[in-house]
C-alpha cells in the first residue's frame, strides 16, 4: 500500500512520461507522446481494508515534445483527427487482504478483469514490485469491440523507507507498459494490431510536483479539477469511451 498509494488519507497523484506505438506484425510505429496524471486519495474501511479513490487523465503531444495535440494525423492512415480527451473516473476499489477488487462498471461500460499474481524483487535498499492487471471493457448496449487492456507495471522504492513504517508516504517510481486494442478515436476500423505504450514517472505529494505540462494541460481541458485538484475525487465520474 504505501509503495503504490499512501498510508495515510492524504490526497497524493502520480505523473508518468511516454510515448504510444501502433503495433501491426510486430512492427512498432510512434504515434504520440503521452503524459498521465493519476489523482488517488486512501480512505481506511476497517483494519484490514481500505477504499482507493482515483482519477486518471491522459494528454497527447507529438513525438519528441511540444504542445498538447489539438489535431493528429494518424501515421498508418494518413487521416488528420481532433484528440479526444477525457478523464478515467472518479472510481473507488476497495482492497482487503486479499487484494483489491476493481469496480465492475463505469458509466458506459463494464469491467471483466483479471490480475496475475504479483511479484516482489529485494535486493540491497531495493525493493521492485510488479503488479500487472488484464481487463476487457465491454461498451454498453454492445458499441463497438471490446476494448481490452494490459498493463504492466513495475515500481520501484528505498528498502529503508519501506520498513519505516512512521512514514505514511514511501517515494516511489514506476516503469509501465499498456498493451491494447486501438482507441476509437484513431479510425483503426478493422484493420489488424492494437498499440504498445510504454511510460515512466514518480508518485508526489503536492500537484506544484506534477510536471508543468501535465498541469497547464489539466488547466486548459479541465479548469474544475485544476482549481482544487484535491476535490476532484468528488466529482461525479466521466463517462468512459475508448
Amino acid at each position: 500500500r504505501r509503495m503504490r498509494l499512501c498510508g495515510d488519507q492524504r490526497t497524493f497523484f502520480w505523473w508518468m512520461s511516454g510515448t504510444r506505438y501502433a503495433q501491426v506484425e510486430n512492427r512498432l510505429t510512434p504515434m504520440f507522446d503521452i503524459e498521465i496524471c493519476s489523482i488517488m486519495r486512501v480512505r481506511d474501511t476497517g483494519p484490514d481494508a481500505f477504499e482507493l479513490s482515483q482519477l486518471e487523465m491522459v494528454f497527447n503531444r507529438p513525438v519528441g515534445g511540444g504542445p498538447l495535440l489539438e489535431r493528429w494525423t494518424n501515421p498508418m492512415t494518413g487521416e488528420e483527427l481532433t484528440p479526444v480527451y477525457r478523464p478515467v473516473g472518479p472510481v473507488k476499489v476497495p482492497y482487503d487482504l486479499d487484494g483489491s477488487r476493481p469496480p465492475a462498471e463505469l458509466p458506459g461500460a463494464r469491467i471483466e478483469m483479471t490480475r496475475p499474481p504479483k511479484r516482489i524483487v529485494i535486493n540491497g535498499d531495493d525493493v521492485f514490485l510488479r503488479d500487472d492487471s488484464q481487463a476487457e471493457v465491454i461498451q454498453n448496449a454492445g458499441v463497438g469491440r471490446p476494448y481490452r487492456v494490459n498493463d504492466f507495471a513495475e515500481y520501484h522504492a528505498s528498502r529503508r523507507a519501506v520498513e519505516n513504517r512512521r512514514e505514511a508516504f514511501v517515494p516511489t517510481t514506476v516503469s509501465f507498459t499498456a498493451v491494447t486494442g486501438w482507441q476509437r478515436w484513431w479510425k483503426m476500423a478493422d484493420r489488424p494490431g492494437g498499440s504498445v505504450a510504454r511510460a515512466m514517472g514518480r508518485k508526489v505529494a503536492r500537484w506544484d510536483e506534477v510536471p508543468a505540462f501535465t498541469r497547464d494541460a489539466v488547466a486548459k481541458l479541465y479548469p474544475t479539477i485544476a482549481a482544487d485538484p484535491t476535490k476532484a475525487l468528488d466529482l461525479p465520474p466521466f463517462r468512459f469511451e475508448r
